[in-house]
């Protein structure tokens, strides 16, 4: 009786397992090939944004615009909110930096690169030292990473990247204003017009003095109070330096005295005496003329 190698048989059964194994491959690589034919995905690269693609939003809280502070060292606060577009998911806030005027280069205050994590809106407060007197401007600039799917139409993705900015004028004033009054004198005067001088630490914008509690008025610098009446008077300085920040002297008290009354009676009698003295002397020089002549 003849009985069939086994190990022949064990050759067939593998030849017809990896026939079958090829077969479904092949079956499934077409499959695939004709799946991603009629569904194919473009890959567009980085793209610009497009115009319906609302850039990140930055608020800056403080400084706030148009404000003056007293101190070199601030707080930078500031709320950025993501960009917007229907076309895109979840973009990635990947750096924010600010460029002042009083600095060669930007300043970061948040990086997270490549592509970030995070996508809702980001707060944050930070110090900024050193900051110069005058008035100074801050940039504060956001940017984000994202993906549009689609991007042109169905089956296309790209990458874009977005920012965002805001800027701020602000002043920073070390040196407050001071004022000192130099004229009047807190005295007697007797006369109607007196001068009003002063000195001020720093250029002002603006100068003003109040005389005895009246509405302010507005000079260039020193002046003369003109036409005072008798009695007692005050007087005050106001101004603004550059920056717009106030500044107040002292308040001078003065009086304004009657003029004394003209001696009209000590005239009168000077001006006997002297009449006397010269009747006398002319009459000594004639009785001495005539004597001579009887001699």
């Amino acid at each position: 009786m003849f009985l069939p190698s086994t190990s022949g048989n064990k050759r067939k059964n593998a030849t017809a397992a990896l026939l079958a194994a090829l077969l479904t491959s092949a079956l499934t690589g077409t499959l695939l090939v004709k799946i991603a034919e009629a569904n194919p995905i473009i890959d567009m690269g980085i793209v610009p944004p497009k115009s319906t693609t609302t850039p990140p939003s930055v608020l800056i809280l403080k400084p706030q615009n148009s404000t003056t502070t007293t101190t070199s060292n601030i707080w930078l606060t500031l709320e950025i909110t993501p960009p917007r577009d229907p076309d895109t998911y979840r973009p990635n806030l990947i750096e924010v930096y600010y460029s002042a005027s009083w600095l060669l280069d930007k300043v970061y205050v948040f990086q997270d690169l490549p592509h970030g994590l995070v996508w809702d809106k980001f707060s944050n407060t930070f110090e900024i030292e050193r900051v110069p007197q005058g008035v100074n401007s801050l940039t504060v600039t956001a940017v984000y990473y994202g993906d549009y799917y689609p991007y042109t139409k169905p089956g296309t993705e790209a990458r874009f990247m977005i920012s965002g900015s805001s800027t701020v004028n602000f002043a920073v004033d070390l040196k407050p204003l001071r004022i000192g009054i130099l004229a009047p004198y807190p005295q007697a005067y007797s006369t109607s017009d007196v001068a009003l001088t002063f000195t001020t630490n720093e250029k002002t914008s603006r100068l003003q003095y109040c005389l005895d509690g009246q509405d302010n008025d507005t000079i260039m610098g020193n002046t003369t109070l003109a036409g005072l009446p008798v009695g007692i008077h005050n007087v005050a300085v106001y101004g603004m330096d550059a920056f717009g920040n106030p500044g107040a002297s002292e308040t001078v008290a003065f009086t304004v005295a009657e003029p004394e009354p003209f001696p009209t009676i000590q005239l009168v009698a000077a001006s006997t005496v002297a009449l006397a003295a010269a009747i006398a002397f002319g009459l000594l020089a004639y009785f001495t003329k005539f004597k001579k002549r009887s001699h």
